[in-house]
């Protein structure tokens, strides 16, 4: 089946030998062994799109890698889309780091909060499926929106809405 084993997609610091067996490599180091390459092999890929194709109903017709590792954390973050069905797909090998995100998220959104939905996990293989809110960021939106005489209406709008959410992420 897709779920053989825990550590399935999850290349650690390891080299194939010929005979088939993993080794440990000697001189790599931790911080190196997980690049961008090794989380978009197979099966990581796989999963993000089983678990796409779960929650939509339908495979993804496209992948599109949004950036490569995030500060060198070794995270892919991915847009999956099927027709007008789309999705963000994280693959990150640090559990400890998306059980927290996962948890953080659940927590947000329970009250409230305006963070992405999560449509699907498989922490086994370090992947999860979350809510795709697009592109535009509030700098691209205030930059969008700036002149050099005035402050628009919308911009003020956005930033008072952003200041009053702010304190709740830390009390809620």
């Amino acid at each position: 089946g897709m779920f053989t084993h825990p550590c399935e997609g999850f290349p650690k610091n390891r080299q194939s030998n010929q005979t088939g067996r993993l080794h440990l490599a000697p001189h790599t180091p931790p911080s190196l062994s997980l690049g961008l390459s090794a989380l978009l092999r197979k099966p990581s890929m796989e999963v993000l799109k089983h678990l796409f194709e779960h929650y939509f109903h339908a495979p993804p017709d496209t992948v599109q890698p949004l950036q490569g590792e995030l500060g060198g954390s070794g995270r892919a973050i991915l847009r999956l889309s099927a027709g007008a069905h789309t999705a963000i797909g994280i693959l990150s090998s640090v559990r400890e780091e998306n059980l927290a995100f996962l948890e953080f998220s659940h927590h947000f959104r329970h009250h409230g909060l305006p963070v992405p939905a999560i449509y699907a996990e498989d922490l086994s293989q370090g992947a999860y499926l979350e809510e795709d809110l697009g592109d535009n960021t509030l700098y691209q939106f205030l930059s969008a929106n700036r002149s050099a005489e005035s402050i628009s209406p919308q911009v003020i709008d956005a930033y008072r809405r952003a200041v009053a959410i702010l304190p709740r992420f830390q009390v809620d």
